[in-house]
Parts: structure tokens; sequence; C-alpha cells
């Protein structure tokens, strides 16, 4: 069976500080868009992993969408073997939870080819152990996200009739990287109003990484000036980067990035 698995991306992103766990206490609002990584799962003597079309550097042995099989196993579940072989169309580092979403892709799809009848509310708790971002990829729709990322609350909030134009300037930001710049006495305190007019979305919904990801990577706000300025009534930093997109009222103009080398995408959502 194949998979279909969403990218998200963040509108607004604050972190609120560092936890006695060792993670960052964050809000933020995720939606989804309509970006797919495809996953294949055959069934098997033993587990193994391929991907196809991006690289994914490292182990394969730690990839997320083995271990998320791991995961069932030592939580009980009799599970088969699988092959899994990966589309992957989503970039890496770009702050889009690809990975994330692989993972609970493939639990998702164990879930359903062996009839587990794994609920919502478990795959959340199962999720949460595989990484931050994950827990959202197993709810429909949009959500306010707050914890380290495992408290999801469903929003009345969507971007339809909007399209979103979404820039990837081909640089990779591992999460380690983008957390460990940040000076948590400069990050954004407040709560997100998620319910606020899009008029107010540019001025409150900020992304707390944008500030020294961008003076590490000039190229971040160069795209996002651009964007504001030929209409977007929107423009962010998604997640911890390196994608920056903006949301138009009107189509916007194609390929205003790819003589840089970038990649680009419209959404109509």
């Amino acid at each position: 069976m194949i998979y279909r698995a969403p990218a998200k991306i963040n509108l607004g992103l604050h972190i609120k500080g560092k936890r006695a766990d060792g993670f960052h206490e964050l809000e933020s609002i995720f939606t989804k868009i309509p970006l797919y990584d495809f996953i294949e799962l055959i069934p098997s003597t033993t587990d193994s992993f391929q991907a196809y079309n991006i690289e994914i550097p490292g182990n394969p042995e730690k990839n997320l969408c083995l271990q998320a099989l791991r995961l069932l196993r030592e939580r009980g579940y009799a599970i088969s073997s699988y092959d899994i072989h990966l589309l992957k169309n989503i970039p890496i580092g770009a702050g889009l939870g690809g990975g994330s979403s692989d993972a609970v892709a493939v639990l998702k799809g164990v879930n359903e080819l062996e009839n587990l009848k794994i609920d919502t509310k478990e795959l959340v708790k199962l999720s949460a152990e595989l990484g931050s971002d994950c827990p959202f990829f197993c709810t429909q729709g949009s959500a306010l996200i707050k914890g380290r990322g495992e408290l999801i609350t469903p929003i009345d909030f969507n971007l339809k009739g909007k399209y979103v134009l979404l820039v990837n300037p081909n640089i990779h930001i591992s999460t380690a990287e983008a957390y460990g710049g940040l000076n948590l006495s400069e990050t954004t305190q407040g709560n997100i109003d998620w319910g606020i007019t899009e008029n107010d979305w540019q001025e409150n919904w900020i992304n707390d990484f944008e500030k020294t990801l961008s003076g590490k990577y000039p190229a971040l706000q160069r795209i996002k000036e651009t964007l504001i300025n030929t209409g977007a009534e929107y423009a962010s930093l998604s997640g911890s980067g390196s994608s920056v997109f903006g949301v138009f009222n009107t189509k916007p103009k194609k390929n205003m990035f790819t003589q840089e080398g970038f990649s680009e995408w419209i959404f109509t959502l």
C-alpha cells in the first residue's frame, strides 16, 4: 500500500523557554499544505528502508520510519516486518515537518494494514515519542500547538481560497542548529491569538527563529521581503527553517526565485 505524508507550515512560532526535560516550550499554528511524500509499505522478512528523489543524510537505520516500526513492537504490537520505500518530495531541514509526517504515515499505514485498531488518541501518544512535530500529523485540519508539540488544540482556521507560495533556498538547517542559535531572552513570550484578522497576521504571528537564522542566512530575509513586496498579506519562515512562504489573495507570479536556484511551489488551498 502507498500512503501520503503531507508537509506543514507554521503561522507564528513562539519559543517560550527551555523545559526541565530539555525540550523547549513552544506555541504555534500548524496547518497542512498539499506537498507530499509517498510511502510504500511492503510486508517482508526483515525491516528495510530506501529513499528516492531526495537523498536523506545519516544512517538509514536511524530514520524515523524504521523507528516507528520498532516503537510499535516495543509497545506490544506483534507486527510484520516491512520494506519501506519513500518517495521524498518534501525538502529536508526545511521547517516543513517532512520526516515527522513520514513517520506518522508509517504508524497509520501499519495500523490499517494489520488492523491494530489504534485510535487517534493513542497514535498521538505513540508519535510524541518519535518527535515533537509528529502528533500534529495524527490529526485533521489546523491546530494550535503548545508544550513541546504534543498539546494539540484543533482550531477553526484554514487558508481556503488563498494561494501559498513556498520557497526553499536549498539550505539545510537542522533543529539543533536552529535552537542552538536562539537567545531565549529575546524570544516572544505572549500567546498566539489565532482569531485575529488577516490584517494583523504579519505583526502578531512572529517566528522567533527568523532573527538569528536570517542573520546567518541572508537569503531567508530577502525571500520574505520579496514575498511581501509582491503582494503577500503574510510571509514567514516555516518552523525552524529554511523554507519561507507567503500567503496571497491572488495568484502570485511564478519563478520569482528560480534564477537564484531556489525551489518554489504555488498551492491553492
